[in-house]
Parts: C-alpha cells; sequence; structure tokens
C-alpha cells in the first residue's frame, strides 16, 4: 500500500486572498470599487446562456470518471470542437485547459482584454495588453494563462454548444509536489464553486449534482431541472459567508455510538476565516483539524478489536486477520446543520488484503479548516442548491448502472 500523495490531493482553490481562512474576516466578493457592476454584467451574460440552453434542452449532463485520485469530466472546446478531460473540483473558480494547440486555430476563441469584467474578477492578473492570469491550488499547484472566452460543448449524444464560456488558456502549470496525479492526467480543470468565472455561474444554473462511483463506472455530472434530490434525501444549509467555498456547519461527530467530545470551536467557522468544513472534489481523502482528528483515531482504536499497525503514510492502521469477514468497524456520523451524515467502513477506511491492513482514509489537516473529500464523497447522490443555499445527500449505489439511468433521465 503506498502512501497517499496526501499534501497534493487538495485542490480547493488557494488563491483568493479574500477568502482565505487566516484572514482578519471575509471580505464581501463586491467589495471592491466597481466590482458590482462587473458581477452583474457576468450574471446577466449567465442568464442568456441559461436561456439559449432551456430552449434546446432540459439540462447540460457530462459523464463522470475516476481517475488516481479525482474524478475527471469530459467535455469539449472550441471551433471545430477539441475534446478534452477536467479534474471536477468544487473547491475552486477557474475553468483552464492546456492549450495543445495554437487558440488561433479555433474559430470561435477570443482573448479577454483586461478590462473585461471576467479579468477584472480574477485575484491576480496582469495586463500586455490581453488578460494575463496566475492561479493557484491548495497543494501549491499553479497555472498561468492568457484568459479568453470559447465554445464549449457538453455531451456527446445530444451535444449543446455553449458560446463565450470564459476560460484559462494554460500556458504553463506546474504540480505542487512529487507525484501529485492531478495535471498528469487531466488537461485541466473544471472549476465549480460560486465565483463568477466557475463553470456553474457562467451557466447561469441554480443546480448541480454528481454521484461518485467508487470503481470504475462512468457516472453523470447533472445541472438544472436534471440535478434533483429524491424526497428520501437529507439536506444541510451551506453556511453563509463571502467566500466562494461550500462550507457545511459539522456540529459534532461520532463513531458508533460514541459521540466525540470535541469543542465547538475546533469544527465551528470563526469570525476571523479560520475553521470550519467546506466539501470539495477536488480533495481525494478528508482532512481532520485536531483535536479532532486525534479523538477520531483515539476512538477508533478503543472500538477495533484488532492490533495497530505502523504503515508510512498514514495516520493509522490496523492488522488485519487472515480471515477478516468477522471485522466490525463502526459506523462514522458527521452531525452537520439539520442532517446527519454517515459513512460505512468502505467510505472511510482502505484495505490492502494482501498486506492484510486495514488504514483510516482520512487525516490530520495541514490547514486552519477541514474539508470533506471525495473519498469520502463516494456512493452518495450530491445535490448542490445554489439558489436553495443548501447541500442534499443521500446514499447512492452509484456504480448501478440501472441508477445511474435513472438519475440521467430524470
Amino acid at each position: 500500500m503506498p502512501p497517499p500523495p496526501l499534501l497534493l490531493l487538495l485542490l480547493f482553490v488557494a488563491v483568493l486572498p479574500s477568502f482565505a481562512p487566516g484572514t482578519a474576516q471575509f471580505p464581501c466578493i463586491d467589495s471592491h470599487e466597481g466590482n458590482f457592476s462587473r458581477l452583474e454584467l457576468l450574471r446577466q451574460a449567465a442568464m442568456l446562456r441559461k436561456a439559449s440552453l432551456q430552449a434546446t434542452q432540459t439540462g447540460v449532463q457530462l459523464p463522470v470518471r475516476w481517475s488516481s485520485a479525482g474524478y475527471l469530466v469530459d467535455l469539449a472546446i472550441g471551433t471545430p470542437p477539441l475534446v478534452f478531460s477536467a479534474m471536477l473540483d468544487t473547491g475552486s473558480d477557474l475553468v483552464w485547459t492546456q492549450c495543445f494547440s495554437q487558440p488561433s486555430e479555433s474559430l470561435t476563441y477570443a482573448a479577454l482584454p483586461c478590462t473585461s469584467p471576467q479579468c477584472q474578477t480574477l485575484p491576480r492578473f496582469s495586463c500586455s495588453p490581453d488578460c494575463h492570469y496566475s492561479y493557484s491550488y491548495g497543494d501549491t499547484s499553479y497555472t498561468k494563462g492568457v484568459l479568453g472566452t470559447e465554445t464549449f460543448t457538453f455531451g456527446a449524444a445530444d451535444p449543446a454548444a455553449v458560446t463565450g464560456i470564459a476560460f484559462g488558456c494554460s500556458t504553463v502549470s506546474e504540480v505542487g509536489a512529487e507525484n501529485s496525479p492531478f495535471f498528469s492526467n487531466s488537461a485541466g480543470i473544471l472549476g465549480m464553486a460560486r465565483g463568477p468565472l466557475s463553470l456553474v455561474s457562467q451557466l447561469g444554473e441554480e443546480r448541480f449534482s454528481y454521484c461518485f462511483a467508487s470503481d470504475d463506472t462512468t457516472t453523470a455530472l447533472l445541472f438544472g431541472s436534471s440535478a434533483n434530490p429524491s424526497p428520501q434525501a437529507s439536506s444541510t444549509p451551506f453556511v453563509n459567508v463571502p467566500s466562494p467555498l461550500y462550507y457545511l456547519s459539522l456540529q459534532g461527530i461520532s463513531v458508533g455510538a460514541t459521540l466525540l467530545p470535541i469543542p465547538n470551536t475546533t469544527l465551528a467557522l470563526q469570525s476571523n476565516g479560520t475553521g470550519g468544513l467546506v466539501i470539495d472534489s477536488g480533495t481525494t481523502f478528508t482532512l481532520l483539524t485536531d483535536p479532532a482528528h486525534a479523538m477520531l483515531k483515539q476512538a477508533l482504536v478503543s472500538q477495533i478489536d484488532l492490533p495497530v499497525a505502523t504503515v508510512a503514510g498514514y495516520d493509522l492502521c490496523f492488522s488485519l486477520p487472515p480471515d477478516a469477514s468477522g471485522v466490525a468497524v463502526p459506523i462514522l456520523v458527521f452531525h452537520l446543520d439539520g442532517a446527519d451524515m454517515d459513512f460505512p467502513a468502505a467510505n472511510y477506511f482502505v484495505v490492502n488484503s494482501s498486506a492484510g491492513l486495514l488504514c483510516l482514509a482520512i487525516f490530520g489537516s495541514p490547514f486552519n479548516l477541514s474539508i470533506l473529500g471525495n473519498f469520502q464523497q463516494q456512493n452518495m447522490h450530491l445535490v448542490y442548491d445554489l439558489a436553495g443555499g443548501k447541500l442534499s445527500f443521500e446514499p447512492a449505489n452509484c456504480s448501478d448502472r440501472s441508477l445511474v439511468d435513472v438519475v440521467t433521465k430524470r
């Protein structure tokens, strides 16, 4: 069992200083002089794109598949369309792809000037005279290039082309550290946070959903009217903060029947921007701040009747007996605002049968906030309701192709 490249599995954005944890407060995204009008222009453009989509089909859907440490979305860019794969990332805004060829070869590409509202919403840019961006992530990976607009085509069987999508045409991208899986397996990032440059914002959609399979089953990223929770789904509100990230209110953690005595200040989002829990499809494993992480490990050691093993790269492992069928692992519960999110053993432990190891897939956070990663989101139907300000979720066998078909055809 090789050690996970832990710090390299973090794809939430790190370049937005106005939203970064650790600042004195959360400045409003409209706080810059004149920025309100720019954001209004972007919203109006998004509404036009949404109307165009509604006139042609019931909703956008994109194929989603697992690769290395994250989930890839397949789509096409330009005229004629060039198919590429991008990492699905709810922890950042920017949509970008490697510029494999000259952008001028596309009939619909246009570079954006520095005076454009799209450029002015970037955290870092320079002018020469086009808008040149620099964007970095939590693992210190980064991309640099030119901000432009293009036609994006969604879907293969019933393709829908959307014009004027702002994106980063990346000329330089660098992984943050050794063995990072991201840029080697994808041609870019599909930012899905709540900022004005994310794909969901530019499409003007009010909802999107996904169901991450734990195997190689291709599932769907759904938008708009197709992204609906079932009546049995639980819901929790997004924390109302001026940040593009999806903060959830984590109020407690239980291991089996034991509620961990975690201080409220450990889990809560503080007024200075520290703490809190972010749900992020671009981070592989969940990260918990201490003492929550330490208490979780202690509770597991006391409740799992197996010898503890030391394995490089993991915080807690157990040695499995030759016949592990009778091993009892307690359910893990995140107590959110108004709902409980349950994690069976398969959602928070990884097993190496050949080595006889059972290892915890939740790690201590190197940041001053906690992150709910995509491994813990597997086999769960998640609906991001931006208009309603809430996350709906329910257990689902995302590898069940009949279920995928039903979800896709809603």
